[in-house]
């Protein structure tokens, strides 16, 4: 049950993926580099096998706000 309210806090508290990157992003190359690695930070999170969570539904709603907002 923990687990599943830390997912919940985590999406309804959290900035923006996209925001954040543009933030610590110095020029386009540097923006670049970290979409690249947030893609493939998704692309982990979408490896991991549905009966190793705790809440599938929670993790499954923020790697699609993730995806959403880095425009894929």
């Amino acid at each position: 049950m923990a687990a599943a309210l830390h997912w919940e806090e985590y999406a309804k508290l959290r900035i923006p993926l996209s925001k954040r990157l543009k933030e610590h992003a110095t020029d386009d190359k540097s923006l670049a580099e970290l979409e690249t690695l947030a893609d493939s930070v998704l692309d982990r999170m979408d490896a991991i096998p549905r009966d190793h969570l705790d809440n599938p539904e929670c993790y499954d709603d923020l790697r699609m706000m993730h995806r959403e907002e880095l425009g894929e």
